[in-house]
């Protein structure tokens, strides 16, 4: 499972559902960066605070963590996957 590339299905918070190809050693923060990168995404709040974003598994309702390869998590072709906005991270 871990050496081929999948498709997976990402939901934004605002509800847009974005398809990306995942290949092996792809993380949770490498999705995020691609939707931040892509414009689907803000990296930032009203005040210029970084925003983290967290993965969650539709499937299993899990969060899957962001260092990990997806694949080596059990994500696989054809996954559902949402993406949830986490604390905003202030800046020093």
């Amino acid at each position: 499972m871990g050496d081929r590339n999948a498709t997976i299905t990402v939901t934004t918070p605002s509800g847009e559902r974005v398809s990306l190809e995942l290949e092996p050693g792809h993380t949770a923060q490498d999705v995020v960066s691609a939707l931040i990168q892509g414009g689907k995404l803000p990296a930032e709040d009203s005040s210029g605070n970084a925003i983290r974003y967290e993965l969650i598994d539709d499937a299993s309702m899990t969060m899957l963590s962001g260092n990990s390869p997806l694949l080596e998590q059990g994500v696989g072709d054809g996954a559902e996957l949402r993406v949830k906005p986490g604390a905003r991270v202030a800046q020093a």
